[in-house]
């Protein structure tokens, strides 16, 4: 809350008060669903001004999608992920996506570019949930302070949804908003996307990255920001039933690594990814998820540039096991 982790005590005292409510020792329910009944219970005791509630698979039947009158909503680019529950085209996504309209909320839509017939089927979707739909293009006279050609596009959608509900609470000056929104967006980070850290003489690059498109723009951004890629290894998380090699061989193509460490790949696709990463000479490795952070050290000695990317959960691990501060 307000850019801070909630400390632990406080974290522990809401765990043990939502057990009590909830009696999950007669009732178990699904991690996710738990975490989200969790974090409404802390922002109702916290009183917190505002909420922003991210989806976690689709929307339409998702256990976030309970608020019955949220002031606004926004979808950001779709793509084909969770085919296996969400459907196999980008247009049965969009019925999921859209499923968290909500009759009198705004709902502000990204430009779909480049396939712009979407950005109608999400307008008719909002219609038929009876909420006002707007199509949101990115300006690109911003400069997010979030590496990545997609932020952009992102961040205009931040802000419009920003500058609404503003509007509509009427705590802050929308003229104030404005005036600032460009210095606002510059100082915007988002730990585990596309992150550089020197770690001793080793530099390691993390990317939460798990979509085509996502992953695609980890390639360019090595690119970019690597200048010695000669001893380079890849730390793939790829979490079934996704499909590895269809996700992360731009990286193995275009990057060319040393070796790539695998861990949590559906064992069904692990000789497939490891055919392809010996036909292009990288090294393939599992990693032992018990012993990651004594894996990750060693690793780091071992190779002068590391790129972890395809799962936020990776990451996240990364950071506990080099002692990060997660402070924004």
């Amino acid at each position: 809350m307000n850019g801070k982790q909630i400390s632990d005590e406080k974290f522990g005292q809401y765990v043990e008060n939502s057990l009590e409510i909830l009696d999950i020792a007669h009732e178990p329910i699904p991690f996710f669903r738990y975490m989200t009944v969790l974090a409404f219970h802390i922002f109702l005791k916290e009183a917190v001004d505002v909420a922003i509630i991210e989806v976690g698979i689709g929307g339409r039947f998702d256990c976030t999608n309970i608020l019955e009158q949220p002031v606004v909503t926004g979808i950001i680019s779709l793509s084909l992920e969770h085919t296996n529950l969400l459907g196999d085209s980008l247009e049965k996504i969009a019925w999921h996506k859209c499923g968290i309209f909500k009759p009198g909320s705004r709902a502000f839509i990204a430009n779909q570019h480049p396939n712009v017939h979407l950005n109608d089927v999400c307008l008719n979707y909002a219609s038929l949930s009876e909420s006002y739909g707007t199509i949101v293009y990115a300006d690109n006279n911003l400069k997010p302070g979030i590496p990545g050609s997609f932020q952009t596009l992102n961040s205009s959608l931040a802000l419009a949804i920003s500058k609404y509900w503003l509007d509509k609470d009427g705590s802050v000056d929308v003229k104030l908003f404005e005036t600032n929104k460009d210095f606002l967006i510059s100082q915007t980070q988002v730990f585990g996307r596309q992150h550089r850290l020197q770690v001793g003489k080793s530099t390691l690059f993390l990317d939460a990255s798990h979509t085509l498109e996502s992953i695609d723009d980890t390639v360019l951004w090595m690119k970019q920001e690597s200048t010695n890629n000669q001893n380079l290894a890849v730390i793939i998380y790829c979490n079934p039933p996704r499909d590895p090699l269809y996700l992360f061989r731009s990286i193995i193509t275009g990057l060319s690594p040393t070796v790539v460490f695998w861990i949590r790949i559906d064992k069904n696709n692990v000789e497939a990814l490891e055919k392809f990463c010996v036909r292009k000479n990288s090294e393939f490795r599992q990693l032992d998820v018990e012993s990651f952070h004594l894996n990750l050290l060693e690793l780091l000695e071992a190779h002068n540039t590391v790129l972890a990317c395809g799962s936020f959960y990776l990451i996240g691990e990364i950071y506990k096991g080099l002692g990060f501060t997660l402070e924004y």
